[in-house]
């Protein structure tokens, strides 16, 4: 797996997108938050400043026959040709790179390597770098790495990579890898380069300055963007671009450093329509910061305060930054290092939602209403005016739509307001907010009265009914839910995740009951359950726990996902043999435990971490194996100790990584080194689709799915358990600065689910899993849910299952039949 983050851009005159990575570390990133700000002012003043020209290192330019010499160390590309000064290549498997001829010049912090890059696959790149050339690798390693990404619009970009190589001294190598490529139609990915170079700032040292401008006045040290135009206006600089570029301001070297007593950034911007904006910068000794900064929706000037009390480096000072825009631009207007935040009170509601998945007709129905203050002084006048109901909710008199509590400068505030359900159907709350800094935004919430079922009170969960299905339909469960601290990220973010079931302790068997009940009667049969083992340490078994105490297990059939991605050197035989003996002890014997062929199921997360490792204590040995042998020896050891206990061996599942990846050469190893099938925990793939293949809707996951499943069973190698998408966005994780796929709805789920009974038709293959049920924070779940109600599982059954003669059974909650809540305190 591609593992470091570092930091690049693309830009130039082609651009029509911006991208960045997360900073290795989090302390660079929030420190980069400082400098973001910064990075917005600056950039404005700079009206009349050209782009200074860099320093070149070393360059490359196509046109010269030699340079396509220098990089002659190439990997999994071919049909490799020069001419007009373009470097071409097709992409022939899943691991193109090329190396650099020997380099010798001395690192430093503020180095960038450019490259301009045409592309029609998309998706994350590397570059490697190394001072030597010893060890099995000529000195490269994932440890002095950082990944990039590249679009794959086949369009000419330039990608910017800042590499954080100063610890190096002395540069000798770098090595370029390009994106893993997608394979659609039975045509191959192609490249194709005009030059590379590796570029300096020319300024000697930094020029210090002082964060502290409005833009009426002097900000000098920043320049504008290629197709970048700055502006003066009446009350600040105006950044636009031309021919739908994305605005771009960066400085020369500067130097600036955190004050002791000033623990507020603060931005006055006037946006003018963007949703987010990304800052990039460099700190001493080379650390690269980036950070994607979330904006307001509205087109009004707001101030943006940032608390960077926490968050900075010892000693640090920042050297060099670049904001970038949306191609709408916008107005920065002041920014301000301050011992408090700034601006008024400046009231906005960040969410607006009915806070029950549920809501049946005579009950009440509560809508919450999150508000944030993003000024500097508390609010004094809020409220909300007017109010819209549809006819079917009422107002309940105990809550009043007026009380709410004063939100100081920065803090976050929860309203909830009492409704009455008086009808079934569609229900909607629109409402605007009172005093004269709040936001003039009409707000609107929706959801479902559904009738009343008048169900009897129940002593315990209703027994299962299971629906029947010629197809065998598993999930991926991950037990991650068991405190009330691990679901506060999802609460507070993205309350619509909340769970029918609760923000529930998940080893609880009475809520593992209700979970299997609505599994098995909306079509599933078995769960793949993350499991966690190193080294003899395990964790999170709290859900395999409460399973075996649940009064419905023998219901639902469950196998181990060893999520054994551990560090180096956590894998060994006798951990092997241990590990063994702990699932035929505890598990494989149970009637529960999933089989396939009569053997018990163990999917493998990370086969290349038990291949690395039985390889090294091999080597250490004297003794030399090939890729593959080390994590086969295990296997074997595994099978040996089942037999041994009178079981007929284990059937081994590995998760295939590149996880899009259809290439032979992915799967072939798999084969060769022992494993039964392959499988993959997500598919989060854009078809090669997606313009920016950080930023796509689901649809394009929809419309690749069929094609990826073709292309594993054409494969022929091993069998596989298809993965059917169950969606990806983990802002709830790690913020703006990931993967984010959107716009999911349950049609096209529907659509998913019926492209599958399509290629069943075609292929024979009736076993496949949902991937994954319950990811809340990585944003990939289908249980029902405050989104969806029981709408994804509904489609589950409809699409797969033979409809009983009396009907589907029953799906309902558990406040329907008096149980519950589940809700951890």
């Amino acid at each position: 797996m591609r593992k470091r983050h570092g930091s690049y851009w693309a830009n130039d005159k082609d651009l029509s997108r911006n991208d960045t990575l997360n900073t290795k570390s989090t302390m660079y990133q929030y420190r980069l938050i400082l400098l973001v700000c910064s990075l917005f002012l600056l950039r404005f003043d700079a009206v009349s400043a050209e782009s200074p020209e860099p320093k070149i290192v070393r360059s490359w330019d196509f046109h010269d026959e030699q340079a396509a010499k220098d990089w002659g160390t190439v990997c999994d590309l071919e049909n490799i040709t020069h001419a007009n000064g373009i470097y071409r290549a097709t992409v022939s498997g899943n691991d193109p790179f090329f190396i650099s001829p020997l380099l010798d010049f001395p690192a430093n912090g503020f180095q960038y390597v450019e490259i301009r890059l045409k592309t029609n696959s998309g998706g994350q790149g590397e570059l490697f770098f190394t001072g030597n050339l010893e060890g099995q690798h000529g000195g490269f390693s994932q440890q002095k790495s950082l990944t990039w990404t590249a679009l794959g619009d086949d369009c000419w970009h330039v990608y910017r990579i800042y590499p954080d190589w100063l610890g190096e001294g002395t540069i000798r190598k770098i090595r370029i890898d390009f994106p893993i490529p997608v394979y659609r139609d039975g045509g191959k990915p192609t490249l194709e380069i005009s030059s590379i170079r590796i570029a300096e700032p020319v300024q000697e040292s930094p020029a210090p300055v002082q964060p502290n401008w409005t833009f009426s006045g002097d900000t000098a040290g920043w320049h504008a963007g290629d197709q970048t135009t700055v502006e003066k206006t009446g009350n600040g600089w105006k950044l636009t671009s031309q021919d739908g570029t994305l605005p771009t301001v960066e400085t020369g070297l500067i130097a600036f450093e955190d004050g002791k007593r000033d623990v507020w950034l603060s931005l006055e911007l006037q946006n003018n329509g963007a949703k987010t904006a990304k800052i990039e910068w460099v700190c001493d000794l080379g650390k690269v910061g980036t950070f994607e900064l979330p904006l307001r929706k509205d087109k009004q000037s707001h101030w943006y305060n940032f608390d960077i009390s926490k968050r900075k480096i010892a000693n640090g000072k920042t050297h060099w930054m670049k904001i970038t825009l949306a191609p709408e631009g916008g107005v920065v207007k002041a920014l301000l290092l301050s011992d408090k935040p700034q601006g008024p009170a400046d009231l906005e509601v960040e969410k607006i939602w009915f806070s029950e998945p549920i809501n049946r007709m005579g009950k009440t129905v509560p809508v919450s209403i999150r508000l944030k203050n993003f000024g500097g002084q508390p609010t004094t006048d809020s409220g909300i005016r007017d109010i819209v109901l549809s006819r079917n909710l009422g107002v309940s008199s105990e809550r009043k739509w007026n009380d709410f509590p004063v939100a100081e400068p920065m803090q976050t505030v929860t309203h909830t307001i009492d409704l009455e359900a008086i009808a079934p159907g569609e229900a909607k709350v629109s409402l605007r907010l009172t005093g004269e800094t709040a936001s003039k935004e009409n707000e609107t919430a929706t959801t479902t009265i559904y009738p009343n079922l008048n169900l009897p009170k129940a002593d315990y969960v209703p027994e299962p009914k299971p629906v029947r299905s010629e197809y065998e339909i598993g999930a991926f469960y991950f037990p991650g839910w068991a405190k009330a601290s691990q679901w506060e990220r999802i609460r507070s973010t993205y309350p619509e995740r909340k769970p029918v079931l609760g923000w529930y302790d998940e080893g609880n068997p009475e809520v593992i009951d209700w979970q299997i009940k609505w599994a098995v009667e909306n079509g599933m049969q078995f769960f793949l359950v993350d499991w966690y083992w190193s080294a003899g340490h395990q964790q999170l078994d709290h859900w395999v726990n409460g399973f075996q105490k649940a009064r419905y297990k023998s219901y639902l059939k469950w196998a181990v996902m060893w999520a054994n991605h551990n560090g180096p050197g956590s894998h060994s035989e006798e951990d092997q043999e241990k590990v063994t003996r702990f699932w035929i002890d505890n598990y494989f014997k149970t009637p529960e435990y999933y089989q396939i062929d009569g053997k018990p199921v163990v999917m493998i997360w990370s086969p290349e971490g038990m291949d690395n490792d039985i390889i090294a204590l091999e080597r250490a040995k004297g003794n030399e194996l090939k890729k593959g042998e080390g994590v086969k020896k295990l296997l074997n050891l595994s099978r040996k100790a089942a037999r041994d206990a009178g079981l007929k061996g284990i059937y081994f599942i590995a998760m295939k990584w590149p996880e899009a990846s259809n290439d032979a050469k992915d799967i072939q190893w798999l084969a060769d080194a022992g494993f039964d099938m392959t499988s993959i925990y997500h598919y989060m793939d854009h078809g090669a689709e997606a313009v920016d293949p950080r930023r796509f809707p689901f649809e394009l996951v929809v419309k690749s799915s069929l094609k990826n499943w073709q292309g594993s069973e054409k494969t022929g190698i091993l069998p596989f358990l298809p993965n059917l998408s169950t969606g990806w966005d983990s802002r709830p994780w790690h913020g703006y600065d990931n993967i984010i796929i959107d716009d999911r709805t349950v049609d096209q789920f529907r659509r998913i689910c019926r492209d599958y009974v399509h290629f069943a038709s075609e292929s024979g293959v009736k076993r496949f899993a949902f991937g994954p049920l319950n990811e809340w924070g990585e944003g990939s779940y289908i249980e029902p849910n405050l989104e969806y109600g029981f709408g994804m599982y509904e489609t589950i059954r409809e699409v797969f299952c033979e409809k009983p003669s009396d009907g589907w059974p029953l799906n309902f909650t558990p406040s329907d039949v008096g149980l519950g809540p589940y809700d951890l305190e």
